[in-house]
């Protein structure tokens, strides 16, 4: 399992910023979350675990949780820690299994985030830690940017992390995706309503860098085509783009493209079970497209 290198200590001072949360009251506690320690190395707990589960995550994120709720949100367990006169908040939500927890941690981390190698990935908001291992999201939040504060989270995040159970390796689905030009850190997984579509659920992408344009490869399970073809029968199709696509193996032809003004052109078919596409297709990435398609199994 990758933890934090002895350097991330200085990635932290120089990269965190100043605490973003307001400091609540924790209720009164439920049974101990069981990765909430009463003390982790030299660090005591300062107050007892809550547990949040299902439908009562509002009580804690109130006008968020329906995007937890996308990702197949089971319970969210929180606690304080103090040490030296320096409190910070520990959060370990539990999603339904390890892709949908990568897929909320992918929804919460910007473009241009500071990376941490720790569980599968893990990134510095302002004023703390995000990271995903497993089914799990951990987040630690502190309250100013003080040298006090950082320690205090460096010093819980790895072994919170060895404690939790779950896989330390991105979702398999990302294997299906070319190893070459790709932007690292740029896989993503879309719950629900991608480009806005109700029926485009689960939605895998990752970004790749061709000369100077920057393309998304998205794929999505489709094994019965109902998909693909809500896609096919709801976009606006450009003829033209779809006419230079037909010799692309795609599976019977199946293959659409449509123009729009954000995404610029998008191309997209059935390929083995999958909806695959591209965002910001040209012309002149028909061979990297070919290539890929080739080699899905």
């Amino acid at each position: 399992m990758r933890l934090l290198a002895p350097f991330m200590l200085l990635v932290f001072s120089l990269a965190i910023m100043a605490g973003c949360a307001e400091k609540v009251e924790v209720p009164v506690a439920e049974p101990a979350a069981p990765y909430l320690a009463a003390t982790i190395g030299v660090v005591n707990r300062s107050t007892k675990p809550k547990t949040y589960i299902g439908e009562n995550l509002y009580e804690y994120i109130n006008g968020g949780a329906e995007l937890y709720h996308s990702y197949g949100f089971v319970e969210v367990a929180t606690a304080y820690y103090a040490h030296e006169g320096v409190e910070v908040v520990a959060d370990i939500y539990e999603f339904a299994d390890a892709d949908n927890a990568f897929g909320l941690y992918s929804s919460l981390r910007p473009e241009d985030a500071e990376i941490v190698s720790l569980g599968v990935e893990g990134f510095l908001p302002t004023g703390g830690l995000v990271y995903v291992k497993g089914p799990f999201v951990v987040k630690l939040t502190g309250f100013d940017d003080s040298h006090g504060t950082l320690d205090l989270i460096s010093a819980l995040a790895a072994p919170i992390a060895e404690k939790l159970p779950g896989t330390t390796d991105l979702p398999e689905t990302f294997g299906l995706f070319p190893g070459m030009y790709a932007v690292e850190h740029s896989e993503r997984l879309f719950a629900e309503s991608y480009m806005g579509r109700q029926f485009l659920t689960d939605i895998y992408s990752q970004d790749f860098v061709l000369d100077n344009d920057t393309l998304r490869l998205l794929l999505t399970d489709d094994n019965s085509g109902a998909k693909f073809l809500q896609w096919s029968t709801t976009a606006e199709i450009d003829s033209a783009v779809v006419q230079t696509l037909t010799d692309l193996p795609f599976d019977d032809g199946k293959v659409l493209a449509f123009r729009n003004d954000y995404y610029g052109t998008v191309v997209a078919g059935l390929k083995s079970g999958y909806v695959v596409g591209v965002v910001n297709y040209g012309n002149e990435h028909e061979d990297f497209l070919r290539a890929w398609l080739e080699e899905m199994p």
